[in-house]
């Protein structure tokens, strides 16, 4: 397999940061499905923050930019469903929902051996200008 079946994601060879992206670089198995490993843990189950986020990435491997500028996270909506096995690798599937104007959503659910051990949606948004706060 070539390196263009994976999404790009930064890479070091220091550790443990490099063991994490790693494991953040997932390989695009199809137009919106990708297959991503875990990291190991004491406990034998998968840490659901890893999961959430290589869900995230996947998701935003979904976005297409349209001329106006990319699209970034606007909000996470996920569901841990059950606890997933540290030896079986995780398929990702995203389902695109809505591509909108200024707004994308998608739904992605990490699969183990068939069974969904994470359910997530994202909304994703374009840049736009706003107020920006800050304490003064």
């Amino acid at each position: 397999m070539t390196d263009s079946t994976f999404l790009p994601v930064p890479q070091s060879d220091e550790e443990p940061l490099g063991a994490v992206l790693r494991a953040l670089r997932l390989e695009r198995t199809g137009a919106d499905t990708f297959t991503g490993t875990s990291l190991p843990q004491l406990n034998g189950r998968i840490y659901g923050g890893q999961v959430l986020a290589q869900a995230l990435l996947a998701a935003g491997a979904t976005m297409v930019d349209d001329g106006d500028g990319g699209r970034m996270p606007h909000s996470v909506h996920g569901y841990f469903l059950r606890p997933g096995n540290l030896e079986e690798p995780i398929t990702f599937t995203v389902e695109r929902l809505h591509d909108g104007r200024s707004f994308s959503t998608r739904r992605t659910h990490a699969v183990q051996l068939g069974k969904p051990i994470l359910s997530m949606i994202t909304s994703f948004q374009e840049e736009q200008p706003g107020l920006d706060h800050a304490e003064v």
